[in-house]
């Protein structure tokens, strides 16, 4: 097992961009099918007390649903936050390096 976890800049916003653009975008089409096919399929396919209960319980749980995309959102922000803050501390970093090493000369 490695004692480092290492990361870049770089990977954590590739990461975010496959969040946003792969994760979410699929994740927030299965949610609306389920709303715009699924749900209207069964209750034409099928009448009853177990399908309504099914329609109903799923219904109560749009809005569920939509809280988690919302979470995979944020979790993507946060990691361009991520990202950018390390780049901020390493051009900091640098740059307090450049300012010794003049002063030393």
């Amino acid at each position: 097992m490695a004692d480092k976890i290492r990361v870049t800049p770089e990977k954590l916003k590739n990461t975010a961009s496959v969040i946003e653009s792969d994760i979410l975008s699929r994740y927030n089409g299965l949610v609306n099918q389920l709303y715009s096919e699924v749900i209207p399929g069964i209750k034409n396919a099928d009448k009853g007390a177990a399908t309504d209960a099914f329609v109903q319980r799923t219904s109560d749980f749009k809005h569920e649903f939509e809280n988690m995309g919302a979470l995979i959102k944020k979790y993507a922000d946060f990691l361009n936050q991520a990202a950018d803050r390390y780049i901020k501390i390493d051009n900091q970093k640098a740059g307090d390096a450049a300012a010794q090493l003049s002063r030393v000369r």
